[in-house]
């Protein structure tokens, strides 16, 4: 072989180690990027190098494999069914705001607030008028009614049988010691109330 196409051979090489090592460096953050949460979920399973230690093709590909893990659908499924995605999110406490937000929306008139309406967590055994006007900040202090959001269906609907979810609308007045969201009431078992209030 000739000096040339040795030099040739050589310098092949070193641009596939070259592009190699470029998709590693780049891959990786890009990896850890697009799956922020999963890294939280699969954190226990990762390998973590400090410096001066090996980097190996079996840590580096057990890394890719927990990330993957942690990102299939029934480990998502699994980690929404128990009210947690990693440490710092809870999509089923999002999932009950959002459905006490429609329901305080749909209970209240069209135009009938200058300035919108809050949804608060009814406290224990204290009416939704009380609270309106003594947790809004002098703002949203009129009640529209206290509504009690409980058994939302965590998975697909099979059957136009199946019950996605219940609630109640007790109105203002109502003092019951129960549903309080800040006690942890609610979630998982009965109902979790709040209160629509409105300026």
């Amino acid at each position: 072989m000739s000096s040339n196409s040795s030099d040739r051979e050589s310098g092949r090489h070193s641009t596939r180690r070259r592009v190699r090592w470029a998709a590693l460096f780049l891959g990786v953050p890009l990896a850890v990027l697009g799956g922020v949460h999963a890294v939280s979920w699969a954190a226990a399973q990762l390998k973590t190098w400090n410096d001066g230690d090996t980097l190996t093709a079996a840590d580096l590909n057990g890394n890719f494999a927990a990330l993957a893990a942690a990102q299939a659908p029934a480990q998502i499924l699994q980690a929404f069914n128990t009210a947690t995605v990693g440490t710092a999110a809870d999509l089923r406490w999002m999932i009950q705001h959002g459905a006490a937000g429609a329901a305080c929306a749909a209970a209240s008139p069209a135009s009938d607030s200058i300035d919108g309406h809050v949804v608060l967590p009814k406290p224990n055994g204290v009416t939704c008028a009380a609270a309106c006007a003594a947790n809004t900040a002098g703002t949203y202090t009129n009640c529209r009614t206290s509504i009690a959001i409980g058994s939302i269906l965590p998975t697909q609907a099979t059957s136009y049988t199946d019950v996605v979810s219940q609630n109640y609308n007790y109105g203002c007045g109502d003092s019951q010691s129960a549903y309080d969201e800040t006690m942890g009431k609610g979630l998982t078992t009965s109902y979790t109330a709040y209160c629509c209030c409105y300026h």
